[in-house]
């Protein structure tokens, strides 16, 4: 379990540090500090860059440096019952006698970098959840955009446990 700290948030020289200590305070083994910008921004069809050079080696038990967005519908930290669900009341959403169609329903995340290490090779990657999707739990894809079919493609996965074979 991770302790937050505003203390452990700090900017020098015009970039931003993240601290974390390994220590006991509360039951809580470690002590870092999360960035939120919480009810500041809205996202609305931009585009988002991100400048970052990521701590570490990878191969510490625990580490997965990662930079990410997470909806304004939801906080990170506190989003039990929610994450990547966010209702009103309790409803499909999806059906048409739905009152409320077009309204954002979901607590969408979008992960621009994730990164670990698996079996010493460096590993990164960048996902996106959100919802809600269909009764069945599937998306459809023709409601998807992938800009560059070269580098980027829509893999189906869509939860479970994911065995690779060696």
């Amino acid at each position: 379990m991770v302790l937050y700290s505003p203390d452990m948030i700090t900017t020098k020289d015009g970039k931003l540090q993240i601290t974390i200590i390994n220590e006991i305070i509360h039951e809580s083994n470690y002590t870092s500090g999360m960035l939120q910008s919480w009810n500041k921004i809205c996202f609305q069809g931009v585009i988002l860059e991100v400048s970052a050079s990521l701590p570490g080696d990878g191969k510490t038990q625990g580490f997965w440096p990662a930079i990410w967005t997470l909806s304004n519908l939801s906080r990170a930290a506190m989003i039990d019952g929610v994450w990547p669900y966010n209702y009103d009341e309790c409803d499909v959403g999806i059906t048409p006698i739905n009152p409320y169609i077009r309204k954002g329903r979901g607590v969408p995340e979008i992960d621009l970098l994730e990164t670990i290490d698996d079996d010493g090779q460096n590993c990164i990657s960048q996902s996106t959840y959100f919802a809600p999707f269909n009764a069945n739990r599937t998306i459809i894809k023709d409601l998807i955009y992938i800009n560059n079919p070269n580098v980027t493609s829509f893999n189906t996965y869509v939860g479970g446990v994911v065995v690779v074979p060696g």
